[in-house]
């Protein structure tokens, strides 16, 4: 068996272009890039992908003679219909957490054996790195205040745990931490606040379902908080999506369209909405792995907040929404709260937006050598007056 394009680090640049053949056997020598593979590994049988290979781009094995395939663990996503079209091939083994393009093999193929594998490097390699949580500052010495916020009611959704994609380190925390702050900074009575852990689409609904009958039950005296940490997942065309975590970031259909929540939570006869998203839209995780492969996916598209509603984003379309590991939570989240333990909850929205985006970005840039820039905007309703408001 020929081992081809050893340092490769993207199948999706590379095409053959001498055919080689040795007995029964056909092989390939890369010595050309092209943007891709289509048609031009039509006649290979076998191929060994070293790991220095990180990601296989659309078509690149298109309409091969390949007979069986073993994709390594380094490979950490394939493109739209890279195996498609092989008649040929009878198995094909992939790492357990890849992300898939569109139909990457073809569909219907009662004699292909696809095998998935736990890539054992990865997991203790990911067990190395995760770091042994000490308690956070914000998760000591939180004010306790005395008022009673009687018409402030919050949503807290904390996805970590996903059934089909990789986990979303520190959300369950997140969304526990900002659980504590609501009751004991914010003054939220335990009935005033829904928390859900590992939620389904079906979950997720149900909230959106019980925090709308709290509004007219209140006849627009209630105050909202919505809380999101997980996945953030973008579709073809940029409509973005939260990720329950029944759904698959393969199919972003199976998300919470984020343009529908915004229509639903400004609906409301509320005093006011806000929203905190701690998740992104850029089709990467909070480590910067990819949770969908790239293919020709738009940038995402950004909603705009409607009826009397305050968005606080994460991050830039475009951007990652990190993990703060020396902390044990996200970026973001550690600073909003942190900003509610500084101020005792004494704070207005303006104020929370400005100290959210310096602190976040500094941390951004100097601990993790990457750009992310919290995004604070409102409805047209508010632009005028929204920085004014009070958070609880």
């Amino acid at each position: 068996m020929k081992k081809v394009f050893i340092g490769v680090a993207d199948l999706g640049l590379i095409a053959g272009s001498r055919i080689h053949s040795r007995g029964s056997l056909n092989f390939v020598v890369m010595d050309l890039l092209l943007p891709r593979a289509k048609y031009l590994f039509r006649n290979i049988d076998y191929v060994d992908i070293p790991e220095t290979v990180l990601s296989i781009g659309d078509y690149a094995f298109f309409h091969s003679s390949l007979r069986e395939v073993t994709v390594p663990g380094s490979v950490l996503s394939i493109g739209d219909r890279a195996f498609a079209r092989c008649d040929k091939l009878k198995r094909l083994e992939l790492p357990q957490d890849i992300a898939l393009g569109d139909r990457v093999y073809s569909d219907g193929r009662k004699d292909l054996v696809l095998n998935t594998y736990v890539n054992l490097a990865q997991t203790e390699k990911k067990k190395e790195d995760k770091p042994v949580i000490i308690t956070s500052d914000i998760d000591q010495n939180i004010p306790t205040t005395t008022l009673r916020a009687e018409n402030t009611f919050a949503i807290i959704i904390a996805n970590e745990n996903y059934q089909h994609d990789p986990e979303v380190d520190f959300a369950l925390r997140d969304g526990r931490t900002f659980r504590t702050y609501c009751r004991q900074v914010l003054g939220l009575p335990d009935e005033n606040i829904r928390m859900q852990e590992n939620a389904t689409l079906n979950n997720m609904r149900a909230l959106v379902n019980w925090i709308a009958n709290v509004a007219e039950a209140y006849g627009g005296d209630a105050r909202i908080l919505f809380y999101y940490s997980g996945h953030g997942v973008p579709d073809e065309d940029g409509n973005t999506n939260l990720l329950p975590v029944d759904g698959t970031a393969k199919d972003p259909s199976t998300g919470y369209s984020l343009r529908a929540l915004y229509a639903e939570l400004g609906g409301l006869d509320a005093h006011n909405v806000c929203v905190f998203l701690d998740a992104c839209f850029s089709g990467k995780q909070r480590n910067d792995d990819m949770l969908v492969a790239a293919r020709g996916m738009r940038r995402a598209k950004e909603e705009m907040p409607k009826g009397n509603m305050v968005v606080f984003s994460a991050s830039k379309e475009d951007e990652t929404a990190h993990a703060y590991p020396e902390k044990g939570h996200g970026l973001f989240t550690y600073f909003l709260c942190k900003k509610l333990q500084e101020t005792k909850g004494e704070v207005t929205l303006g104020e929370l937006a400005d100290y959210i985006e310096d602190n976040v970005l500094k941390r951004s840039v100097v601990s993790l050598n990457m750009t992310q820039t919290p995004v604070t905007s409102s409805s047209p309703a508010l632009s005028g007056s929204w920085r004014d408001l009070d958070l609880r």
